[in-house]
């Protein structure tokens, strides 16, 4: 939400933008974003009856619709645009819907792909009585328009702009892989990024099991790098980093907060990038390796038409994860597939420099 919302601002600096954002006890919520809003109303999600699933959503439920009415109080806006919309909107809707003309949303992954069918069928409602209804286009889309029964004339493809792509549109030639990996202090090294978050639906484990079952095939000086910002996972990763003692491999762990650059470095500092998640909204980190004209591995589940429009896949392929381990060494062997000028054109367009311009336009033409 800050590189939205930051990059809307810069596009149109007359756009005023108010915020009504959740966030988590423990875990706060970042400043920056605060000074991107006109006005900006945080609403903490408390971790009472944590042991009491019912009474939790009750709580949360009536905490929502309060803060809202409070907050929906007196205003009207042109466009109210919900991201990553949750069962919680439903019970706000009408209140919504009293304040505006036009109501977007915009799902953004695990909103549609990881929540209950109990939660499914309430959050239905929302799309149904949506304006429009945004996304990239490619395999995601598809999806949230066939399990949200989405007609065509609501869906407008814009996707979230990655701040990244444009960050390696305009410094990835003035940066080597080596340069990369002597600031990381990993110079010499033959290295292999596994996955980009905390979740366990990038499975690293399996990753590294298909690792260590062909490390006698690899170069001995052997890194493995492992995003894992986000989520907050402190048991998952402790049980990552178990399992990379146990089997004395040499990691590299990044779980602080990185920016663009720090990405930049990370990405570029990367000789193999395996992509295997559970599923995937269209993720722009694919992509970003992919501009970086690096040598990925990427789930056959996991579908980039638009990476794809001159017929040739710019990643290497794996169908089952019991291939993984061949693919890691057939990647090794053959290096990245050829990238063509049109495919690296085609990411360039996803910055959020030229989506930000897309949804600014968007937005003028729906509120006029």
């Amino acid at each position: 939400m800050v590189r939205f919302v930051r990059n809307l601002k810069q596009t149109n600096p007359k756009a005023i933008v108010d915020g009504f954002e959740p966030f988590q006890k423990g875990i706060g919520f970042p400043a920056e974003l605060e000074s991107y809003f006109n006005e900006c109303k945080l609403v903490e999600f408390s971790n009472n009856f944590e042991s009491f699933p019912v009474l939790r959503s009750i709580e949360l439920i009536m905490n929502w619709k309060k803060c809202f009415r409070s907050f929906a109080k007196g205003r009207h806006y042109d466009i109210v645009n919900i991201h990553f919309p949750m069962y919680l909107e439903r019970f706000i809707l009408d209140d919504i819907k009293r304040i505006t003309n036009r109501i977007v949303l915009t799902p953004w992954g695990s909103d549609v792909y990881r929540i209950s069918n109990g939660k499914r069928a309430i959050v239905k409602k929302i799309y149904d009585c949506a304006d429009f209804v945004t996304g990239a286009g490619g395999r995601f889309t598809q999806d949230f328009m066939r399990i949200y029964d989405i007609p065509i004339d609501k869906f407008v493809k814009i996707g979230i702009g990655s701040e990244t792509i444009d960050y390696i549109s305009e410094n990835k030639a003035k940066l080597s892989t080596e340069e990369a990996k002597n600031r990381l202090g990993i110079g010499g090294y033959y290295t292999i990024s596994c996955g980009y978050n905390a979740s366990s639906a990038q499975r690293h484990l399996q990753i590294i099991e298909s690792i260590v079952k062909v490390k006698h095939m690899l170069p001995k000086n052997l890194m493995l790098l492992f995003p894992v910002t986000y989520p907050q996972a402190i048991s998952y990763i402790a049980e990552l980093k178990k399992t990379v003692d146990y089997y004395g491999l040499h990691a590299m762990w990044f779980d602080k907060y990185m920016d663009v650059s720090s990405l930049f470095e990370l990405i570029m500092a990367t000789d193999l990038f395996i992509h295997i998640q559970t599923t995937d909204a269209n993720s722009a980190s694919l992509k970003e390796y992919i501009l970086c004209e690096k040598n990925c591995i990427n789930g056959s589940w996991l579908k980039y038409d638009d990476l794809e429009e001159d017929g040739v896949k710019p990643f290497h392929v794996v169908d089952h994860l019991a291939q993984l381990d061949q693919v890691i060494i057939d990647a090794y062997k053959k290096g990245a597939p050829k990238i063509s000028n049109n495919t690296l054109h085609v990411v360039e367009s996803l910055g959020c420099k030229p989506t930000s311009v897309k949804w600014n336009n968007f937005f003028m033409n729906i509120s006029k």
